[in-house]
């Protein structure tokens, strides 16, 4: 998974959270890693939660590819399978991330959302 991460993010990539991943670059992916695409996908979120978690990619950048890969699920392969369980979780732990849950925005929500849920997905599925 590490030389896909490496094309998504090229040395010279700012964390600026842009990436522009379609569906081709998946399919490409998926056959190089040997995997159906539901299993990419699955693959790719541990990969991602886990250096998430061991700091090794920030916040931003995790957010940034669950997002473009969800629009490519929705959008370009339109139910073509159902949406993996373990990508599911993954991207929604990186979405409670990204906005205040109190109204007087008083909340962490990386460290009171994200961290603690992608902490419980690894448990969840490593064990």
């Amino acid at each position: 998974m590490k030389a896909v991460l490496d094309e998504m993010m090229p040395n010279d990539h700012p964390e600026n959270g842009t990436f522009r991943i379609v569906k081709e670059d998946v399919i490409r992916w998926a056959v190089a890693e040997s995997r159906t695409l539901p299993d990419f996908y699955e693959k790719l979120a541990l990969y991602l939660a886990k250096e998430y978690h061991q700091g090794r990619l920030s916040f931003e950048i995790c957010d940034a590819i669950v997002n473009d890969l969800w629009v490519v699920i929705l959008h370009e392969h339109r139910g073509e399978f159902k949406i993996p369980e373990m990508f599911y979780e993954v991207f929604s732990a990186f979405d409670e991330g990204e906005y205040h849950h109190s109204k007087d925005k008083s909340d962490d929500p990386i460290s009171d959302y994200t961290d603690p849920w992608i902490a419980e997905i690894l448990e969840k599925f490593l064990d």
